[in-house]
């Protein structure tokens, strides 16, 4: 294929969304007391958009904030 070619055929493949174990895990996660109202506002205006990759990252940076936050909270109490 023609470099012009390339891109329409990446373009033509379909966005696989997230499922809906991984909106429910987003959705579990968000809940948690240590994420701000802000950041689950944020999240849930944009769970349909995202697909299983970014979904996979989502779940993996709230783990992480849940975790670091904890562990924060930890030390000052």
């Amino acid at each position: 294929p023609t470099p012009a070619e390339a891109p329409a055929a990446e373009v033509a493949a379909p966005v696989q969304y997230a499922t809906a174990s991984q909106k429910e895990e987003i959705i579990r996660l968000l809940n948690h007391p240590l994420i701000t109202r802000q950041e689950k506002t944020k999240m849930l205006l944009n769970i349909n958009r995202l697909d299983e990759e970014r979904a996979t990252q989502a779940i993996a940076k709230l783990r992480k904030a849940i975790e670091d936050r904890e562990g924060t909270s930890a030390v000052a109490a």
